[in-house]
């Protein structure tokens, strides 16, 4: 479980204001609003990059401001939104990375640890491109395999900052099963999703930012309104139900020229 209470976090131009929420373990939430709200800011107060200006932050009951990195990261995982590719590194070195907090000072594994990176990266199809360099594959293939190190850290609570960019389709349908996966074996996982039918599909909760603000938590059919989209994102929409899901689906009410 994660738990803010009363978290402000941010840089000099801009501030997250106090945010109080609670993330359960087996739930998969996402969290959604325009550009620039403070989606990533938050992201970065929990996992531990961006020290909190006051407040608190829990996972799995303790305060992260008294562990050390090392400590964090044997309790949670954050897939970023903006990775570097380390030169001459394979998708096997990358997603063993994701054991090194677990291992000893020396970094040497086990058993267990090779059998959770395997895993991963069969989790995520990556077998045929194990050996090859991160530098060499597409972009989405390099997420997956980013993707794929987080599966290996195998912690309670998991960050997943705009896990489906640069996928297809196909991919991100597996992405977003994968969260509800791993949310259903008893993590708190947490996704920023740009995509909001997406999210009322596949999340059991959306938290919903504007400017810094935390302005509705819940569960999609509850959250998501004509008005509050309206009020957030500037645009006209109403609210149609997921032909598969019946889980809302907003529609813009601009009328879209065809091109010509």
């Amino acid at each position: 479980m994660i738990e803010l209470e009363n978290l402000v976090a941010g840089y000099r131009s801009f501030r997250l204001h106090p945010a109080s929420l609670r993330f359960d373990a087996g739930k998969l939430t996402a969290l959604i609003g325009p550009n620039g709200c403070g989606k990533s800011t938050l992201f970065k107060a929990v996992s531990g990059q961006l020290k909190a200006d006051s407040g608190r932050i829990r996972v799995s009951g303790e305060d992260i401001a008294r562990l050390s990195p090392r400590a964090l990261a044997r309790r949670l995982a954050l897939l970023a939104q903006d990775n570097e590719v380390p030169p001459g590194v394979t998708v096997a070195d990358l997603v063993g990375y994701g054991r090194a907090p677990h291992q000893n000072l020396l970094g040497i594994g086990d058993a267990a640890d090779r059998a959770l990176v395997a895993r991963a990266i069969t989790r995520m199809g990556l077998e045929e491109l194990a050996g090859r360099k991160l530098a060499t594959l597409s972009g989405g293939q390099r997420q997956r395999a980013f993707i794929a190190m987080v599966l290996a850290q195998d912690t309670p609570a998991m960050l997943f900052d705009e896990p489906t960019s640069w996928l297809d389709i196909r991919h991100q349908v597996e992405v977003l099963r994968l969260m509800r996966s791993l949310a259903r074996e008893g993590r708190s996982c947490i996704t920023v999703l740009h995509d909001i039918p997406q999210a009322a599909r596949y999340a059991d909760e959306i938290v919903v930012m504007n400017s810094g603000r935390v302005v509705a938590h819940g569960a999609p059919r509850q959250v998501l309104t004509a008005e509050l989209i309206e009020q957030v994102y500037g645009l006209p929409v109403e609210i149609h139900p997921d032909p598969v899901t019946g889980t809302p689906v907003p529609v813009p009410l601009e009328t879209v020229c065809p091109v010509q």
